[in-house]
């Protein structure tokens, strides 16, 4: 678990993240204590159209929750919009890239992209969803990541986990329903 958090941290120094904030850029999401997981403190990126994230981690497992626009003026709300499904498409192309990089060894795409809910609520928001399985030089992780447009932001939600974490599905759910009401 060691590698990908390194990757993470190589990643956040060469994009310019800013310690921590109080006050982040973009529309305010209540990121919540979830049973099960350590919530990290937010950090802000310097350059304004990356927003900020939040992370959240558990032994063999991490979740990573973005706002940002890239300096995009108009992101509808919601899943269904092709500028949603044109992030998600841009955060495929990104997982590729690294792959490519030499980050990681093989990527796998598992099923097909998804509009799922964030939560169990009927009015939860809706987000795209692809999920991969990755495999690092240490061993294979799954990985899942979530986009939806808010108030004229992407929100991404980044998943990651060893296979074997029976807990996973759980930690998923519990995470997913901690965010979605701040996301309506």
């Amino acid at each position: 678990m060691l590698r990908p958090l390194c990757v993470i941290a190589a990643t956040s120094l060469l994009i310019g993240l800013s310690p921590a904030a109080d006050d982040p850029p973009g529309p305010k999401i209540e990121v919540p204590d979830v049973k099960g997981l350590t919530r990290r403190n937010i950090q802000t990126y310097s350059e304004a159209g990356l927003g900020y994230s939040v992370g959240y981690n558990a032994p063999g497992f991490g979740a990573t929750v973005y706002a940002y626009n890239r300096a995009i003026e108009t992101i509808p709300a919601g899943a269904a919009s092709e500028v949603v499904k044109n992030e998600v498409k841009r955060a495929a192309d990104e997982i590729d890239l690294a792959r490519q990089q030499g980050a990681y060894k093989s990527v796998k795409e598992l099923g097909m992209e998804e509009t799922v809910r964030l939560g169990k609520a009927e009015d939860a928001p809706a987000a795209l969803r692809r999920r991969y399985e990755i495999e690092w030089k240490d061993g294979t992780r799954l990985s899942e990541a979530y986009v939806t447009g808010y108030k004229n932001h992407f929100v991404k939600i980044r998943i990651t986990h060893a296979p074997d974490d029976k807990t996973a599905p759980e930690k998923i759910a519990a995470l997913l329903e901690a965010l979605g009401p701040s996301l309506k």
